[in-house]
């Protein structure tokens, strides 16, 4: 009896070790991502979110309200057969504001940017959209934040890059800057646009 319980421990154990030994190996290879990322990114990656990140699932269905009356809302089925970027935003979020001439650019481009107004009020986004320009195809207001959360996204701003057949190619967590669309955003479009769809 003692020898079944000195093995079912030894067991455990191992387990308890390689569990252990995995999460330490995931931790340092994030670890040593993160001087590449600059230091705002750096300053506010959270390693675990890396691994909760939805890239290479599709995008679920939704059909999100439009912020107005008589605006078109967002729905999955408005996305299909094209390649988007869906920003998600708030007027209460200052690196949303960071980020908007970014995104004015990409628009002014002819890039196709949807909205997700997020766990906001539609007279404050209505207001934050007129008062720095807005730069979306279509917006959808997600008030009680569901359709973000069943995307899978955390935190505020959130950028997607979508293929034709509506698959996340992309996430990129916080502010974009210049640096993020020239490396990263464009290059991607621009392949993924090249893509028989």
């Amino acid at each position: 009896m003692m020898d079944r319980f000195m093995q079912a421990c030894a067991r455990t154990t191992k387990r308890v070790v390689l569990v252990a030994a995995f999460s330490a190996a995931v931790w340092a290879a994030v670890g040593a991502m993160v001087p590449a990322m600059g230091t705002r990114a750096a300053a506010a990656f959270d390693p675990w979110q890396l691994m909760l990140m939805p890239i290479g699932q599709r995008l679920p269905p939704f059909a999100l309200p439009p912020l107005e009356h008589g605006g078109a809302g967002l729905f999955s089925d408005d996305l299909a057969g094209q390649v988007a970027v869906i920003n998600v935003f708030a007027s209460w979020c200052a690196p949303c504001l960071e980020e908007h001439p970014h995104l004015m650019a990409l628009a002014l481009d002819g890039i196709a940017v949807y909205g997700i107004n997020y766990r906001d009020t539609q007279m404050a986004a209505l207001a934050w959209l007129d008062r720095h320009g807005d730069p979306y195809r279509q917006v959808g207001f997600d008030a009680d934040g569901w359709v973000t959360d069943e995307i899978g996204l955390f935190g505020l701003p959130q950028t997607l890059v979508v293929d034709r057949s509506g698959v996340i190619r992309h996430v990129h967590p916080g502010a974009l800057d210049a640096t993020d669309i020239e490396v990263i955003i464009l290059p991607l479009i621009e392949r993924l646009t090249g893509e028989a769809g």
